[in-house]
């Protein structure tokens, strides 16, 4: 009778361990699409989204396109940051070097380049979501403009990383661009 209760214990103590990750995170949907100036990219939040560059120096609107979160969003801003390898990151300074930028914005792009400053923040608020430019928010103290990409940006794979937060807790989402 001893080892079968030991046994029994053991048992509902491995089921224990083993449902706490399932309940530990949240019950949550978050789904979008993603347009450069109304022009929706192919593509998806899951596997990522295609952007072929027009080659001129033009500030184009990124925007969600019918984003939807179950359950809503907490409201607030949730910063995304790039998350990307020494070689592209000297790709992308040297592209903006190349632009002739005053040091103020260098040193903010190359922070976000770092990863250490957010690229952009998804906004919520009320169950809408809106993208926020990160560099225009840090340089003008909070002003909210919708994130901006410039046309002739370097070609390669940038993979952003964020937190979300509902009612259930936080979860992490991932943003992957392909820029051609």
């Amino acid at each position: 009778m001893r080892k079968i209760l030991t046994t029994l214990a053991v048992v509902i103590v491995l089921v224990a361990l083993m449902a706490l990750p399932v309940m530990a995170k949240p019950n949550v949907a978050f789904n979008t699409g993603l347009a450069i100036d109304d022009n929706e990219l192919k593509g998806s939040l899951d596997a990522g989204y295609k952007f072929v560059t027009g080659g001129t120096d033009d500030l184009l609107d990124a925007t969600l396109v019918s984003p939807t979160a179950t359950p809503d969003l907490t409201d607030g801003m949730y910063p995304f940051c790039l998350n990307t390898n020494p070689a592209e990151k000297a790709k992308l300074m040297a592209y903006f070097e190349a632009k002739g930028w005053p040091q103020a914005y260098l040193d903010q792009i190359e922070a976000e380049i770092d990863g250490t400053a957010p690229f952009f923040y998804l906004k919520a608020v009320g169950g809408t979501y809106t993208l926020v430019d990160g560099f225009v928010y840090a340089l003008f103290t909070g002003t909210e403009v919708t994130l901006r990409v410039n046309d002739d940006y370097p070609a390669g794979l940038y993979t952003y990383r964020g937190t979300l937060t509902n009612e259930d807790g936080d979860f992490d989402v991932q943003v992957k661009l392909k820029v051609k």
